[in-house]
């Protein structure tokens, strides 16, 4: 087997068992949201897995940056594109002085999600399962990441073209 098809297949193979771990997860605990599991298992696994735990931390942190912006905001009953525009300037502040800065689109995603699906009457729910869900995601990501790495002692081959498809990554 050629290391792009290893790589590939490797990938592939931890994608999989991130939907399953992830519907699992869902399925058991139906106050976490089965969509938010799944994009931050993905945000954070990658084919060598090298980066796992720095990404799942920032993405961890950035989430919880950015739905507490959005629960502030909540409480000021806003016009939504006030909220919007004082919500991404205040997160974007606060990733800044907590060197979130790899964080910031994870950040601004979490504004936006928090305010535009607030429940009136239960205005926290809205943030809490954003970022518990992204907690569980990520933490399914790592443990993942583990078995892979750790327990099955899968190595990625490296890849020919350096760091190219990790930058794309991250940038995405």
């Amino acid at each position: 087997m050629n290391d792009r098809f290893k790589r590939l297949s490797i990938y592939i193979g931890k994608i999989i068992s991130g939907v399953l771990f992830s519907f699992a997860v869902a399925q058991l605990f139906p106050v976490f949201d089965f969509g938010w599991i799944v994009i931050s298992t993905f945000l954070v696994l990658s084919p060598e897995g090298k980066d796992a735990v720095d990404v799942a931390l920032v993405r961890i942190k950035a989430n919880f940056v950015g739905a507490s912006t959005g629960l502030l905001l909540l409480a000021f009953h806003l016009p939504i594109i006030w909220g919007m525009c004082i919500g991404a300037a205040v997160a974007l502040i606060a990733c800044d002085l907590l060197k979130l800065s790899l964080g910031a689109k994870s950040t601004l995603a979490a504004v936006a999600i928090v305010l535009m699906n607030s429940d009136k009457n239960n205005f926290w729910s809205s943030p809490f399962h954003r970022v518990s869900s992204v907690i569980i995601g990520c933490i399914l990501a790592l443990i993942i990441t583990y078995i892979f790495h750790s327990i099955l002692r899968v190595e990625t081959p490296s890849e020919e073209n350096g760091n190219a498809s990790i930058k794309l990554e991250r940038e995405g």
